[in-house]
């Protein structure tokens, strides 16, 4: 399927992006702020002794629709969790927002993997939506006109008004994801970090979010870095990538990081799997002793 050509149901069309630009839509001068939504520097991190992240250097400009793609267990996850704090660093910082994430937190939403989210606690889908407010006014204060009216574009945009009521533990996959994309939509944060958001959803949800996302970041003033592991929904509807395996492979634009030198150095011996054919030992040659001559047969 196109995913260019597809109808969205849950909002309007958002506007064609194409490396970094926005067509239809007067983009700040520069295109871009020079202050990047997240900077890695040299960051190395590690689990129980094994390095996960390794000398990490990379950037996210501001106001782009960015991808982190790469292998399982290229450290796509890890890098978004040492971003947030989720994880130790043993090495190198992080630049949130052009500062500390202390200082920025009510401006980043986070979406994590499906897996890392209790789905059978007690609680529907709209107090889900409702604690994207919580960062703005803390979790005992009753919710204002203001933070009603945010939840409700959320979940507007989302296209999940008929899920509202609903038990989280009784939804789907894919309907969870909508409400948990819903959640950091009603939080109106600066910087949206999601973590495989697009598992368990259909073709044609994800494409409508995709376009939803594409809308958000059309003003030049909001990011949204997703890890992903479908390569060519990125290559055709993002801005901007890096491409991790164990360390930075490639980062920038996608046109330039998505080449057949960089995913074949990422992907290394599953690209030279998948491409080798077959071969026959039957036809396999195999050099004689004095390597003068050379010899066919089966082993």
């Amino acid at each position: 399927m196109n995913i260019r050509q597809s109808s969205s149901t849950f909002s309007q069309r958002g506007p064609e992006r194409t490396e970094g630009h926005i067509r239809g839509v007067e983009c700040p001068e520069g295109g871009l702020h020079d202050t990047p939504a997240l900077r890695w520097d040299g960051v190395e991190v590690s689990y129980g002794g094994k390095p996960a992240l390794y000398d990490v250097s990379f950037e996210i400009p501001t106001g782009t629709l960015s991808a982190i793609v790469g292998p399982n267990g290229a450290g796509k996850s890890t890098a978004v969790k040492a971003a947030l704090g989720l994880v130790p660093l043993n090495r190198g910082s992080v630049r949130v927002l052009g500062g500390q994430l202390r200082e920025h937190r009510s401006r980043v939403a986070y979406v994590p993997q499906q897996d890392l989210v209790t789905k059978d606690f007690p609680i529907t889908a709209i107090q889900v939506v409702e604690m994207g407010r919580y960062p703005h006014r803390g979790w005992f204060r009753r919710l204002t006109k203001a933070d009603d009216a945010a939840v409700a574009e959320a979940v507007r945009r989302t296209g999940i008004t008929d899920l509202v009521n609903e038990p989280l533990d009784e939804l789907s996959g894919g309907q969870r994801q909508r409400v948990f994309l819903a959640r950091a939509l009603a939080q109106r944060a600066d910087l949206l970090v999601l973590d495989e958001p697009f598992t368990a959803v259909d073709a044609r949800t994800e494409a409508a979010l995709t376009d939803l996302l594409a809308e958000l970041c059309a003003d030049g003033e909001h990011t949204v870095i997703a890890v992903h592991h479908d390569l060519r929904t990125v290559a055709e509807r993002f801005d901007h990538a890096a491409l991790l395996s164990g360390t930075v492979v490639a980062a920038g634009p996608v046109h330039e990081v998505l080449t057949a030198a960089a995913l074949e150095q990422a992907y290394g011996l599953v690209l030279a799997a998948r491409e080798k054919p077959r071969e026959d030992p039957s036809t396999r040659e195999y050099p004689a002793r004095d390597q003068s001559e050379r010899v066919t047969s089966a082993p």
